[in-house]
């Protein structure tokens, strides 16, 4: 009998073949985009900042730690390279990977990320779902815009924002969370309110 990979042993297989996948594609798209750009002899006139001097569809990047674990992955429907070492991600995803803390994933149309692919600042319809684990429900986030640092996992926006959890539900503008820490701070015009299952009541929530 064959024995199943767990979620989490499909990341760390994930981890490893997608960095090698990735060069190997990334290096292909390249060269097309090279191609596409050359005249067929000589060197090419250097590419306008705003166009894209490479690209990959299907796009993803794992990033692991010291000790080989998976810690994110960075996922796009099509991926755009910059001379300035941007990319522009077109259906972007990032997603934690940390086995210690409760999985998120964010969504959003398109996204723009820095060269070490460690900020991505993130446009369009963005979504923050939170996970459940043993002590909390999964809890979404949804605003227009955010920007996201994948290493110490923090989300940030200064836009309006939505957060429900279960039958709870808080709205205001501007928000900060941090995933690792377990704190959500929404900075202004906070309303909503809180159901604590546990007390089963309604409490208003605090804002600042």
């Amino acid at each position: 009998m064959e024995d199943a990979l767990s979620p989490r042993g499909w990341d760390r297989l994930a981890a490893s073949l997608s960095i090698v996948l990735l060069t190997a594609v990334g290096g292909g798209a390249w060269y097309l985009a090279e191609r596409a750009g050359g005249d067929g002899g000589g060197a090419s006139e250097p590419r306008p900042p705003d166009e894209p001097d490479a690209f990959v569809d299907r796009f993803a990047l794992v990033r692991v730690d010291a000790q080989g674990r998976a810690t994110y992955r960075v996922e796009a429907d099509r991926a755009l390279h910059f001379p300035d070492e941007t990319t522009e991600l077109r259906g972007a995803r990032v997603v934690s990977l940390d086995p210690s803390v409760a999985r998120v994933t964010i969504r959003a149309d398109r996204g723009r990320a820095d060269a070490g692919v460690t900020r991505v600042e993130l446009d369009g319809d963005v979504v923050l779902t939170r996970a459940p684990d043993g002590k909390n429900q999964a809890m979404r986030i949804r605003t227009e815009s955010a920007v996201v640092l994948v290493d110490p996992q923090v989300a940030r926006t200064d836009k309006p924002v939505l957060i429900t959890m279960g039958q709870s539900f808080l709205q205001g503008t501007g928000m900060e969370y941090d995933h690792l820490n377990r704190r959500l701070q929404v900075k202004s015009r906070v309303r909503g309110s809180w159901y604590d299952p546990d007390a089963s009541s309604t409490t208003p929530p605090s804002s600042s």
